[in-house]
């Protein structure tokens, strides 16, 4: 349970210091620096997994949505 909390933690402070600046930095493999504009409110979890799934055909093996959240049900 530690660990699982110290995950959270670290989600949370990283999820608020995103909403303090409006923005989401970060570099991609490529080396470029990404950024996603945060939106004015949380979603709920149910209406994040109804966002529209990105462009992954570019990935060798790419995730479905499913895989990283199938170990909560």
């Amino acid at each position: 349970m530690q660990y699982v909390a110290q995950d959270v933690r670290t989600t949370l402070d990283l999820a608020t210091a995103c909403k303090a600046c409006g923005t989401f930095h970060w570099i991609a493999r490529s080396g470029k620096l990404r950024s996603m504009a945060q939106p004015e409110e949380w979603l709920t979890v149910e209406a994040a997994q109804d966002i529209a799934l990105p462009d992954m055909s570019w990935m060798d093996e790419p995730w479905s949505r499913a895989t990283f959240t199938e170990w909560m049900r």
